[in-house]
């Protein structure tokens, strides 16, 4: 870390969902970077439609790897997995296609926690029932977090 500041990846969660929308305001309050380096996993077009429901000037760039993030103020830098079609992204719909879309950011941020490429995960909701009938049968976050890790005893912690 060459800031000392985490790199906190921060994964979407059901883009049908209220995730996109909480990341949005969220990473619109300065405090946010002043505590840690954030970066999205996700949909890059999901985040950018979430922010036209504010008033604020913060852009969204894609990028490739985390590498590639500058972590600057008033922009959100989204790691675009491309794994969703927008044409079928209904707003609160069950629809399996973002199930597995969550399932697999929670992997990739996941992936990169465990490699070192980012200090922390953050995740926004999944829509269980999406995750299932794609295929995912978890109850949510700490089931899929304890398979990847390899984890037999977990818990879960609830911040607000």
């Amino acid at each position: 870390m060459i800031s000392g500041k985490p790199i906190v990846g921060i994964t979407m969660g059901d883009a049908a969902g209220i995730g996109p929308e909480i990341i949005a305001m969220a990473l619109s309050f300065p405090e946010v970077h002043q505590l840690c380096r954030p970066l999205v996993i996700g949909d890059a077009a999901t985040i950018r439609d979430a922010l036209k429901t504010m008033t604020t000037e913060i852009k969204v760039e894609e990028i490739k790897r985390v590498d590639n993030a500058k972590f600057n103020q008033g922009v959100i830098e989204v790691l675009d997995l491309h794994n969703i079609d927008p044409r079928v992204l209904l707003k609160g719909r069950v629809v399996p296609m973002l199930g597995k879309a969550a399932f697999e950011y929670l992997q990739r941020a996941t992936d990169l926690a465990l490699s070192g490429k980012i200090q922390a995960i953050v995740t926004a909701p999944l829509n269980k029932e999406s995750l299932n009938k794609a295929g995912y049968h978890y109850s949510g976050h700490t089931e899929i977090l304890a398979e990847l890790c390899g984890g037999k005893e977990v818990c879960m912690m609830l911040i607000a």
